[in-house]
């Protein structure tokens, strides 16, 4: 593919760089630039989704599985992550019955 980026692309080397031309051969029948611009700079893409970004991801992947492959441990988990940002640093929570309810601090 070929189009203006920001950030040129890079050649994509390697045992690894090798596997990802192989598979966006065979998913999308080239290797688009933007792939390129990620291997010029793996460290940003690396960090760039939060704990609970990375934990929805891995859900909706698990929920797009035939069949749906999403267990207990990864619902709760993501449940747990939404919740604990949900709740601002300087509050405290505490559970009342079924569900939780949130002070100030």
């Amino acid at each position: 593919m070929t189009a203006s980026t920001r950030v040129a692309p890079t050649e994509i080397t390697g045992a690894y760089g090798t596997v990802l031309k192989f598979a966006a051969r065979k998913m999308m029948g080239e290797v688009p630039d933007s792939m390129g611009v990620m291997w010029n700079h793996p460290a940003v893409l690396k960090d760039a989704f939060t704990e609970l970004e990375r934990r929805v991801m891995e859900y909706a992947e698990a929920a797009s599985q035939t069949p749906p492959a999403v267990t207990d441990d990864l619902s709760a988990a993501l449940v747990a992550g939404s919740f604990a940002q949900s709740v601002a640093p300087n509050q405290s929570t505490t559970t009342t019955g079924s569900s939780p309810t949130t002070h100030a601090s």
